[in-house]
């Protein structure tokens, strides 16, 4: 698997997301090169250059392959928005939604147990609930 090992802003990891799912990741491994890698991205950047930092971690549009990483991509850059006081990006605010529910923790090779899928029902906020995605909190702590 070649991946990148460094990143600017979100697009960055979409180009690792490609590259994994031309390889044949599952889900799991595109949330956590994707979605996982921009939290570490997004909080680094935040705590050398502030929220303007952080900001730009979102202000590409990233594309890939994959909706369920698209809308994941988009719920994160929500999150957030809301959560420290800026403006979501115009591409983090189109409609988008995983066709079914989508736990990124479940992974082919073994089933998500009940309880975590309770979980992640009942934790999981709500830029990712609209578009179908059920996370834990510790899901969004990284760094």
């Amino acid at each position: 698997m070649s991946v990148t090992y460094t990143f600017d802003d979100v697009c960055d990891t979409a180009i690792d997301v490609e590259t994994i799912a031309t390889e044949g990741g599952c889900l799991n491994d595109l949330w956590r090169f994707g979605i996982l890698q921009t939290i570490d991205l997004y909080q680094t950047a935040i705590n050398d250059d502030g929220i303007e930092g952080g900001i730009k971690v979102f202000a590409r549009e990233p594309i890939t392959s994959v909706s369920e990483i698209n809308c994941g991509y988009a719920a994160l850059a929500n999150y957030f928005a809301n959560r420290d006081g800026w403006n979501a990006p115009e591409w983090a605010n189109r409609p988008c939604r995983c066709t079914a529910p989508w736990f990124p923790a479940q992974r082919p090779e073994y089933p998500l147990p009940q309880r975590v899928i309770k979980l992640s029902i009942e934790e999981t906020p709500d830029e990712f609930r609209q578009r179908n995605i059920f996370i834990t909190l510790d899901d969004l702590i990284r760094v």
